[in-house]
């Protein structure tokens, strides 16, 4: 992803605790015997790739975790509102709000 370009998206800002939020609808992971490297980005349809939002390093541990509460979210999500579209779907699979 190229660190240097500027975000491609509005949904830009800080929250009232003072947190950066950014918007993200890419991810790209690289992972060695201790670390896993994700990278989460906004890639659009007609930029040069994806543009680097977040870089995050955790443990093999973490990322399982990780994975476990991002899977129960999503099946409380479509509990609650329906299945969610896969990107092949619905395009770039941006929601609004």
């Amino acid at each position: 992803m190229t660190e240097a370009a500027k975000p491609l998206h509005s949904k830009n800002d800080n929250g009232a605790d003072g947190i950066a939020r950014r918007y993200v609808n890419h991810i790209a992971l690289d992972f060695s015997l201790s670390e896993v490297h994700i990278d989460l980005g906004q890639a659009f349809a007609g930029n040069n790739g994806p543009v680097a939002q977040c870089k995050l390093v955790t443990s093999p541990v973490h990322l399982r975790q990780m994975n476990s509460e991002i899977a129960q979210t999503i099946t409380q999500y479509e509990t609650r509102f329906g299945n969610i579209p896969t990107s092949s779907d619905d395009g770039e699979g941006e929601a609004d709000g």
